[in-house]
Order: structure tokens, then C-alpha cells, then sequence
């Protein structure tokens, strides 16, 4: 007799076995961890009858566990993973008292500036006595922040003329030295040209404007080239007749027009 042929089978029951093995692995994998852990038998009854329906988890202060000491099932004895770590005491130094000037003493600052007041000083003494003695001709002006030495046209130059004479160049030496050493305490050196206003009778010089400038421009270089001095302190400036310090209707005022001034700024950044 013929056998029957054995239908083959359709496949619809494959997923069956995919997942009885899941669930095998996950039970095998479960049983695993929970003979890691150290289990508070008390709770694990707790557990099995809730599953029952006769009791729950009972809340210990907000958290559930069934295991001893609240560790976790992954737990290696050492702190819980999931609790963070205890912060660390702040602790605040105290703050370090702030150094205070002792009464009588001066900082600094202070000590500096005294120093560049007390030199600013000894140049404006040293300059009258120097004046008085050598006969220079100078009219001194003092004030908080300046020193004015003022040097009639006759003086330094010629009628139109902005060359320094001879006998200016030994006044102007005079300066320069006593300068020189007072030198840090000076903030700018700057040469002022003034003339009254009479129109000169030059080709060399547009005006009286143009003249006062190379006026004060030849005592700059004096200063820069015979002293040393840094350029970036000397500042040249002409006014030519639009500075008066006396009237121009008479010649007693006119030659006081006729001036330059060596202004002495006292250096203020302490």
C-alpha cells in the first residue's frame, strides 16, 4: 500500500517557540540576580501574597524595596548606584582682613604724589633763584598745574625773524639744563608764539599766525636737540596776534604781545 504523504507543516506555530525561549531566558537571567542579592524574608513573604491578593509592598518612607538594607539587586555592598553621593561640606575660610594704612602713613599712590608735588616745587624755587641771579628776564607764573616761563620776542629773535639769536640760546641752555632734571615730574613742555598785530613785512611769513609757529617751533627743537627731551612731550603752538595780554594801541603793549612762553605741565598720572 502506498503511505499517506505527511502534510508539510504551514509555519504558523514558529512564533510559539521564538517566545518560550524569550521568556526561558529572561526567567534563567531573573534567577541570576536574585541569588546575587541577600533577600529580607519578610518582604519576599510580603510579595508573594500580594501576587496572592492578600497583602502589597509596604511603603518604607517613600521607597519600595524587598531587599535588605534598601540595596539594589545589582548592588556590589557598596553605596546604593541610584542614591547620590553625600555632598561635601562646604566649608568658608574666613575672609582675610584687608591690609589698612597704618594712621600717619601714606600708600602708594599717595607717597607719589607728594614726591611729584614736592619736586614741582623745588623747580618753580630753583628757577626764581636761577632768574633772579643770572638776570635772565623771565616773568615766572606759577600755578596748581603749570609753570609759565614768558620770554619777550627781543629777547629770542629779530624783528620778523624766527631764528634764535645768540644771546637766547644761552638763556634757553640756562632752562633746559635746570629742566633736565626735573624732567619726571613733567607731564608736557609746550612752546606758546605770540606777536601783537601789526602785519609783518616779510615774504618769508604770510602772517603773523605763521610767524608766532615757527617761533615756537625753534625753541621746540632747541629743547628736543640740546635737552633730550622725548618729542612726544613737547607740543609747539602759535597764537599770532589773537592772544593779547595787553592792548596793541600802544608800544609798551605791543612789546609785551610780542612773547613766547615755555609752559611746564606737571605730570598728573599718580
Amino acid at each position: 500500500m502506498k503511505r499517506k504523504k505527511r502534510p508539510e507543516d504551514s509555519g504558523e506555530n514558529d512564533w510559539i517557540t521564538t517566545y518560550s525561549d524569550v521568556v526561558t531566558l529572561l526567567l534563567a537571567f531573573f534567577v541570576l540576580l536574585f541569588s546575587f542579592s541577600e533577600i529580607n524574608a519578610a518582604k519576599w513573604q510580603e510579595i508573594v501574597e500580594s501576587f496572592a491578593g492578600e497583602s502589597i509592598l509596604t511603603d518604607m518612607g517613600g521607597e519600595i524595596s524587598i531587599l535588605e538594607d534598601q540595596s539594589s539587586l545589582l548592588d556590589d555592598g557598596d553605596e546604593p548606584w541610584d542614591q547620590a553621593p553625600p555632598e561635601e561640606e562646604l566649608v568658608i575660610e574666613p575672609e582675610k582682613p584687608v591690609d589698612q594704612p597704618v594712621e600717619g602713613n601714606e600708600g602708594p599712590g599717595e607717597a607719589e604724589f607728594e614726591m611729584v608735588n614736592a619736586r614741582f616745587e623745588e623747580l618753580y624755587g630753583f628757577l626764581q633763584d636761577v632768574n633772579a641771579g643770572d638776570e635772565m628776564n623771565l616773568e615766572i607764573i606759577r600755578s596748581k598745574t603749570e609753570i609759565r616761563l614768558r620770554l619777550s620776542d627781543n629777547l629770542l629773535f629779530a624783528s620778523g625773524d624766527a631764528r634764535l639769536s645768540e644771546s637766547a640760546q644761552q638763556t634757553l641752555v640756562e632752562i633746559v639744563d635746570i629742566v633736565q632734571g626735573y624732567d619726571d615730574v613733567l607731564d608736557k613742555i609746550i612752546m606758546e608764539g605770540n606777536t601783537d598785530n601789526l602785519p609783518i613785512s616779510t615774504a618769508r611769513f604770510r602772517d603773523n599766525f605763521e610767524l608766532s609757529l615757527e617761533r615756537s617751533l625753534s625753541v621746540l627743537y632747541f629743547f628736543k636737540y640740546k635737552g633730550g627731551f622725548e618729542p612726544r612731550k613737547l607740543v609747539p603752538m602759535g597764537y599770532g596776534e589773537y592772544n593779547p595780554v595787553d592792548s596793541n594801541d600802544t608800544p609798551e603793549g605791543r612789546a609785551k604781545n610780542r612773547r613766547t612762553d615755555i609752559v611746564l605741565i606737571k605730570r598728573l598720572d599718580t
